[in-house]
């Protein structure tokens, strides 16, 4: 039910005005950021569609990697993924670790013709970039630029540059760099503690006499 006349009425189409005009804020907010990324790298299409990478672990212990993805400046959940890294064996790698699943992001994106992004960005520094830059490469799809940012003093590192690009803290497009960095290392830490708790309490279950891994998750699950 709503009201459809008196004062309820004027005050439902007030908030449905005041809602309105916040949507369109933000949504001209988001654009004028995507412009401001396009001037700041020097890109040649608007970044609307920009993937974020980022790698956890402890000490090597369950290393994993997250993917996001944003659309017009803002996340598109069904974008995001977790990646199982599995070529380290317990080594601490973070740049073998990147290789990995930006290979595994791409070789599959192109496998099943899906739509490539216009921006990665690469939480870490010069060596992030160059792993990931070494793996599209191998894939023969180098077109898709690639910056990274890392977390000290908010520097952009890009392929073309020797030194790191250092935007204002203001810049609508650190802005918008910085949420995706930071919404890619949250679903990858996020991932990890859950791994680490769900084997924490497989390991002690375990020791109970009459229970095996099997039982032991279908407990915890």
């Amino acid at each position: 039910h709503y009201p459809r006349k008196g004062k309820h009425a004027k005050l439902l189409a007030m908030a449905s005005e005041a809602a309105r005009f916040k949507l369109e804020g933000e949504q001209e907010r988001r654009s004028r950021a995507v412009a401001a990324l396009q001037e700041a790298l020097g890109l040649s299409q608007s970044p609307r569609h920009i993937e974020g990478f980022d790698i956890a672990h402890l000490e090597g212990n369950l290393t994993v990697g997250s993917l996001v993805t944003f659309r017009d400046g803002q996340p598109l959940r069904s974008g995001y993924r977790h990646y199982h890294v599995r070529s380290l064996g317990g080594r601490v790698d973070d740049f073998e670790a990147m290789r990995e699943v930006v290979g595994r992001r791409y070789s599959r994106q192109l496998n099943e013709g899906r739509r490539l992004p216009d921006l990665i960005l690469i939480d870490g520094g010069k060596g992030q970039v160059s792993a990931a830059l070494d793996m599209l490469k191998a894939l023969e799809i180098p077109q898709i630029p690639v910056v990274g940012l890392a977390k000290k003093r908010e520097e952009l590192y890009l392929p073309s540059r020797s030194d790191p690009l250092v935007l204002p803290e203001a810049s609508d497009a650190l802005r918008l760099l910085e949420a995706v960095r930071d919404e890619a290392h949250r679903f990858a830490t996020t991932f990890h503690k859950k791994l680490r708790a769900d084997r924490l309490g497989s390991s002690v279950l375990e020791r109970v006499p009459g229970i095996g891994p099997k039982r032991a998750r279908a407990l915890l699950e």
